[in-house]
């Protein structure tokens, strides 16, 4: 008997709130988040365990994760470490949601949230949209699939997410995600944070570039290749830079692609292949990602060349942001440990090279590159990562033994790019990381790290 009236008192707790009570409850925890606070570890927190080679937007760059018990409604907090003068992870975002036994239907609770918040705060808007949290178009033609209020500087984000994915904290039913306004400042800066290891020196976004035939690409490529070595060096050297980045921009035109077919390239793409032959570039068949896959070795002929010119050095800086993975130009790869070149080349130039004016950028490369092996460093050895490009056993031994000078020396170079230029957009991305170097916390950084077959 006692053990019946137990079970008709948890139904009565656990299953039977109606959709006022479970939207008050849930209000409730919102409430209780009233800003930043630091992090104090305790049963269900754990650190963040970054998987692949993107650690994503500020929202997805927390540092530590915490989770209460077994409640009919769930809270998780997330602390960051984003402030370079008193680095420690402060609590800037809290999602709050409802286990699956509730006796409220999802559109009865968001209406009943959406009710309250409503009188609260007024009418909410649906901006910005947010996709790391589900707060999203779930159709392009339509809007943004919930409601977003701002009080002070907590925005609260309320949405019925109808399909799971990633990243955490992004799941199925109604969601009530509060974020504090830093978290959103530190997201505008993402889109001048990203650009720095996005398209190439010089390279137009695909939106931009001019649309070639495969008979205008050769007809330039011939013109261009009969006068690649006349003028003085600074010419020449510009000239193999300029023909690097129309073969890049333009190599898309000779797939040929119809629908219910497979993709074969364009009959002429052998001839731009046999002009392009006698000067080391390498134009290959089917790319994996779209394009001909081609190997850019005439940015290795311009520093090669013609090191002593501007060009020349933008070649140089070219090479390092893609961490020489390209063709046959670094005879030390370091197999997916790209850092390894891209460290190796970059110190032996400005050891070479003091006052270069691409100073600035090539610190950042360095910076980036040990940032790197610091990260890779701290994977464990069954990471999945390492399925993907896996350095030979003793390479990642060395990796993780060298792990705490390759992050002291990311703070160094971060560091001196700040004094160096403090109004960059490199200094800009130094702030974001050093932070969480300075408090040797995973930042997910593995932009060196080739998985590429």
């Amino acid at each position: 008997m006692r053990l019946l009236w137990f079970g008709c008192l948890s139904a009565a707790l656990w299953g039977q709130e109606t959709p006022g009570e479970m939207a008050a409850a849930m209000l409730l925890k919102v409430d209780a988040f009233t800003g930043p606070t630091p992090y104090a570890a305790r049963p269900g927190c754990q650190p963040i365990r970054y998987s692949g080679n993107n650690a994503g937007t500020a929202l997805q760059q927390w540092s530590f994760h915490c989770a209460d018990g077994n409640q009919a409604v769930r809270t998780e907090s997330f602390y960051y470490v984003f402030d370079l003068e008193q680095p420690r992870p402060l609590r800037l975002r809290v999602d709050v949601r409802t286990e699956s036994h509730t006796a409220a239907t999802p559109e009865e609770l968001e209406a009943a949230l959406t009710s309250r918040l409503t009188a609260r705060y007024g009418p909410g808007d649906r901006q910005p949209e947010l996709y790391e949290i589900g707060f999203r178009r779930i159709k392009h033609s339509e809007p943004v699939n919930g409601l977003h209020w701002r009080t002070g500087r907590r925005n609260i984000f309320l949405h019925r997410n109808p399909s799971h994915s990633q990243p955490l904290g992004n799941r199925t039913g109604v969601q009530l995600i509060v974020l504090d306004q830093r978290l959103l400042d530190e997201r505008v800066l993402d889109e001048r944070i990203s650009a720095l290891a996005g398209l190439p020196i010089g390279q137009l976004p695909q939106a931009q570039r001019r649309q070639w035939t495969p008979q205008q690409l050769l007809a330039e490529v011939q013109a261009r290749v009969a006068t690649l070595y006349t003028g003085d060096n600074q010419t020449r050297a510009q000239a193999l830079v300029d023909l690097d980045r129309l073969i890049v921009d333009a190599n898309g035109c000779l797939v040929i692609e119809r629908s219910g077919e497979m993709a074969r390239e364009h009959p002429l793409a052998a001839r731009i292949r046999q002009a392009l032959a006698p000067h080391g570039a390498r134009l290959g068949g089917l790319g994996h990602y779209g394009g001909m896959m081609y190997d850019q070795d005439l940015l290795g002929r311009a520093w090669r060349l013609y090191p002593d010119t501007s060009a020349g050095e933008l070649a140089f800086l070219t090479l390092q942001r893609l961490g020489w993975a390209v063709g046959s130009v670094s005879p030390r790869s370091g197999g997916s440990d790209r850092f390894r070149v891209v460290i190796w080349r970059g110190e032996a130039f400005l050891s070479e090279r003091p006052h270069s004016p691409i100073r600035k950028d090539v610190l950042f490369t360095l910076a980036v590159a040990y940032e790197s092996w610091w990260s890779i460093g701290m994977l464990p050895p069954d990471d999945p990562l390492f399925e993907l490009g896996s350095p030979l056993p003793s390479r990642q031994r060395e990796n993780r033994r060298r792990a705490p000078e390759a992050r002291l020396k990311a703070i160094a170079y971060y560091e001196e790019l700040i004094r160096l230029a403090p109004a960059s957009e490199e200094a800009l991305a130094a702030r974001r990381q050093l932070p969480r170097l300075k408090l040797d916390l995973d930042t997910g950084c593995r932009q060196y790290f080739s998985t590429e077959c």
